[in-house]
């Protein structure tokens, strides 16, 4: 739930020459209501216009992020209403070349993808249980799509629920 309009714009990521902000729109039917749609949207800072990327539908499109080339924004994909139906997906920055990368099973809820620095590798971080679980997980998808790779498990603390992941060289 989100209590703070009908429609909100969240999550902004700068891409890697600095000329343009990728962003995913929540709506919802009921101020505090669930919400009942998402899609992502880049904006030019020098012009201003703006360009849906994604379509509105019941699903989940969220928590993005640019590679490191420019080439593709990667971001979360599922049904609103269970978190734990995770995919990973890319699209081009001109809303074309969608396409599922990864899926994620198991009761995973997936979030925050984050490309490597060198753009091999998209980490991608699991809400499992909560802020108060024994601890968070972290996958690794090669950056063209396939299996996920759990190579962190039960992180004490879970420290993936707040802040951000940005892996650097």
């Amino acid at each position: 739930r989100h209590t703070c309009g009908l429609v909100e714009d969240r999550h902004p990521r700068w891409s890697p020459d600095g000329t343009r902000l990728a962003f995913y729109r929540t709506q919802q039917e009921v101020k505090g209501g669930p919400v009942t749609g998402s899609a992502l949207f880049i904006r030019d800072l020098a012009t201003g216009a703006e360009l849906q990327l994604t379509a509105w539908d019941a699903s989940r499109a969220e928590e993005l992020d640019w590679s490191p080339d420019g080439r593709w924004i990667v971001f979360m994909d599922g049904d609103l209403g269970d978190p734990t139906t995770g995919r990973l997906s890319r699209v081009r920055p001109d809303g074309t070349g969608l396409e599922v990368l990864a899926t994620f099973g198991d009761g995973v809820a997936p979030f925050r993808p984050r490309y490597t620095f060198d753009g091999v590798w998209i980490l991608v971080a699991d809400l499992r249980g909560g802020p108060d679980s024994a601890g968070g997980h972290l996958f690794a998808v090669p950056a063209d799509g396939g299996e996920p790779d759990e190579f962190l498990l039960e992180f004490p603390g879970n420290p993936f629920i707040y802040g951000t992941l940005q892996p650097t060289p």
